[in-house]
């Protein structure tokens, strides 16, 4: 016994039985331990980047570590000349050179240091991590569109309206899901073109393809004289399988675009004063548990989605010219590159430091943010003699599906 408590895998041995332990009694936690995973695996892989490259170019590495540095490695373990570390704060990751070791026992003017490697070889090691959170975001995305398919909200049967409409005739059924229309892919997101296209064939057979469990079914329903099937749509979130696999090595590229895009409108936003920080970021708890609930209640593949996109958003936040951060590395070399010399180095410490103080300062705002918002306001809201909010029916019924009633009336088609 006394062996076990000495061993230098006594910790690691510890986290796993505490894991198992919350799997086992704690709602959901398999869908925060998945999430939890694969953004651990972000940035470990962005610091083996940096860590790739820097061997690469003969660059000692002194420590490899997975969170952030604060207070003692509750792990480590020497192999070769890089220790490698474990921290309990599992929200980042660094790898430290001689440079950053005041008493380290290296040359001052060895070529193994990184202050003394050409300007193009320290900017290939800071560029590093960010081109492969790009390259891994582009990988998780080809994997879900190759394995599963597309994601996409898509329109399913919830109810007929009578049992004499033209979509009960025609032999829908309930939960029959809408994949193509005339041949044309029907998505939620473009419900007024599906209904459009309705109207505009009124009394008029229609093809359709519906996903009825695990098999594709053929209908055909021509809609009444005001062009409404006569049916109560619902949202239904599931993959649709790609037509030709290559679709996929051109569609992981447009889909990161469009949600990158989506994500720089959304700053935009925040720098017009029409959203608040408040409102609209969130950090690693807030992350954890809205991708953990995504998981738990979609499957696995929602979480590896999110991950390519949280992958691409880390990459465009690191290339960012701030002191700290990867971008405020090419910044100092880009600086040093044209001027023929170094920017002094106290200034670029000082620099750091004050910027590690804000990005501290907002992380913890964030933290708290979630904290407030997941956990806090949650359990206010539930304080003996507080008032509880009365839901409509269908909400107070979930389904255990991936469906959402459209609460439209406009919807009855």
């Amino acid at each position: 016994m006394q062996t076990l408590l000495n061993h230098e895998w006594l910790p690691i041995f510890l986290m796993v039985a505490a894991v198992t332990f919350a799997y086992l009694i704690v709602p959901g936690f398999h869908g925060y331990f998945q999430m939890l995973l694969l953004i651990s695996i972000l940035v470990i892989a962005h610091e083996l980047g940096h860590f790739w490259v820097a061997k690469r170019c003969g660059v000692k590495v002194e420590r490899f570590g997975f969170g952030l540095p604060i207070g003692p490695a509750i792990w480590q373990k020497q192999v070769g000349e890089t220790t490698y570390c474990l921290h309990p704060v599992l929200l980042g990751g660094y790898v430290s050179f001689p440079d950053d070791e005041p008493d380290n026992d290296l040359p001052k003017d060895s070529p193994r240091r990184f202050e003394n490697q050409p300007v193009l070889n320290r900017a290939a090691i800071a560029i590093a991590g960010v081109t492969v959170n790009f390259i891994l975001g582009y990988v998780f995305m080809l994997i879900v569109l190759l394995g599963w398919g597309e994601p996409d909200v898509l329109v399913k049967v919830h109810e007929f309206v009578s049992p004499n409409t033209p979509a009960a005739t025609a032999g829908f059924q309930p939960d029959d899901v809408f994949l193509k229309m005339d041949g044309q892919r029907v998505s939620f997101t473009r419900f007024d073109e599906y209904k459009a296209y309705l109207e505009a064939h009124k009394n008029q057979p229609v093809h359709f393809t519906v996903k009825r469990g695990d098999q594709i079914v053929a209908l055909t329903a021509s809609p009444n004289a005001e062009g409404i099937l006569g049916f109560v749509p619902a949202v239904q979130y599931m993959f649709v399988p790609l037509d030709n696999p290559l679709q996929g090595v051109v569609r992981a590229y447009t889909f990161l675009y469009e949600k990158m895009e989506q994500q720089f409108h959304a700053i935009g936003r925040i720098v017009q004063g029409d959203e608040t920080l408040k409102q609209s970021l969130s950090g690693p708890i807030g992350i954890v548990k809205e991708g953990g609930d995504y998981i738990s209640q979609f499957g696995f593949p929602f979480g590896l989605m999110i991950s390519a996109l949280l992958s691409v958003m880390l990459a465009i936040i690191n290339i960012l010219p701030v002191p700290m951060l990867d971008g405020g590395h090419l910044l100092f070399l880009a600086i040093e590159a044209i001027k023929g010399r170094p920017v002094n180095k106290a200034l670029q410490e000082r620099l750091v430091q004050v910027c590690f103080v804000m990005l501290m300062g907002l992380m913890v705002f964030i933290m708290w943010n979630d904290i407030n918002k997941y956990f806090l306001s949650e359990w206010l809201d539930k304080e003996p003699g507080k008032p509880q909010q009365t839901q409509p029916h269908e909400s107070e019924s979930p389904q255990k599906s991936t469906v959402q009633a459209h609460p439209a009336t406009e919807s009855v088609r």
